[in-house]
């Protein structure tokens, strides 16, 4: 999105991605309202074997994530599995290269670390250009023509389903499905070195898999009672606060309550439909302010953002450090995707290797 946002197609960023987001949790919540019991049952029998082949499948599609060189792509995704392994082993509940760090313990958090390897990491590398760069005037429209819409469907279709079953697996989550959608429309393009350069094809695969995979996620939690991330594992919580238990009695005894669930995505993808068509040409204009400017800001919400999950300046720093980490990935050729794939995988892999044995 953002090499087309240098293009000044900002707004036509935008408007494909909203698009492709409500195609996506459309279809994914389809796909949940008649396909849970028989999903639920596959994702049951998966074993560490299946997980630990599926974080391998993982570290491969690293290596296909680095545009032009294989071999840099997979020592982006070793090292985010190395970061991974910062914290408590989950088989031993030993700490690992915490250095001492207390605030290490909990290991490297997910969101600190992606805000400084993809907002502070551009806004550094602008700051050190020697020239102010040029002022992006949006030139398109915000929502994409209904052939380009035609022409992707196909793609949507596979990647929806791809998304959809990642979030089936408890333990993936919507990060692992944006990353394998982007890879698989990247595989399928008839011009893959177009991507990382402002190919739509990319959002395409990326926000359809990705909002797909919002409604997979559902789906242990409705029928095994299983939360297949962090805010289904809030949704769980609050549904046994209110006397709710997801499971499969609640297909027999509570049904309307899962009818209810369902109802509250299609909901949520009109409204979120709504509010992206309506924020897309606004957002657009801030490109025309000059770039410092913009980046300036950048990095204080940056700051703000890290700072305010869980209050503690550790955050700031980590957010800072992956941030210059990110300038100097960005300065010898690594793309930074690999490296988020590795952490996002590396737990999973170490996991259910442990259960093999």
């Amino acid at each position: 999105a953002y090499p087309m946002a240098q293009r000044g197609e900002a707004g036509r960023a935008i408007g494909i991605a909203t698009v492709q987001s409500f195609t996506g949790g459309i279809l994914g919540t389809l796909l949940l309202l008649f396909s849970a019991p028989l999903v639920a049952e596959l994702a049951l029998r998966f074993g560490p074997w299946e997980y630990f082949w599926f974080s391998i499948f993982g570290i491969f599609i690293c290596a296909n994530l680095s545009g032009e060189s294989t071999i840099k792509g997979l020592i982006a995704g070793i090292f985010g599995i190395l970061f991974s392994l910062v914290g408590v082993d989950p088989l031993h509940g030993v700490l690992r290269y915490t250095f001492g760090i207390p605030q290490l313990e909990g290991g490297i958090s997910y969101i600190p670390a992606l805000i400084g390897l993809y907002g502070v990491a551009e806004a550094l590398s602008e700051f050190i250009k020697t020239t102010e760069g040029v002022v992006i005037h949006p030139k398109s429209g915000v929502l994409p023509p209904l052939r380009e819409y035609v022409r992707g469907l196909w793609l949507s279709l596979k990647v929806t389903f791809l998304g959809f079953l990642i979030g089936a697996l408890p333990g993936t989550g919507a990060n692992i499905a944006a990353w394998i959608g982007y890879d698989h429309a990247k595989r399928v393009s008839k011009h893959p070195e177009r991507f990382g350069k402002g190919n739509p094809e990319g959002i395409v695969g990326a926000e359809t898999a990705n909002n797909a995979c919002c409604a997979g996620v559902y789906l242990p939690l409705l029928t095994l009672a299983i939360p297949g991330d962090a805010t289904t594992a809030i949704v769980l919580g609050m549904m046994l606060v209110h006397g709710l238990r997801p499971g499969p009695s609640m297909w027999i005894e509570q049904p309307h309550w899962i009818y209810a669930v369902v109802a509250m995505h299609f909901i949520a993808n009109i409204a979120f439909a709504l509010q992206g068509y309506t924020l897309a040409r606004p957002l657009a204009k801030i490109l025309q302010l000059p770039r410092r400017a913009i980046m300036t800001v950048v990095i204080i919400l940056c700051t703000i953002g890290s700072y305010a999950i869980n209050s503690n300046m550790f955050d700031v720093y980590l957010t800072l450090a992956f941030g210059v980490l990110g300038l100097l990935m960005r300065r010898f050729g690594f793309e930074v995707a690999p490296l988020v794939l590795g952490m996002v995988l590396g737990d999973l892999w170490i996991s259910s290797f442990g259960g093999l044995s």
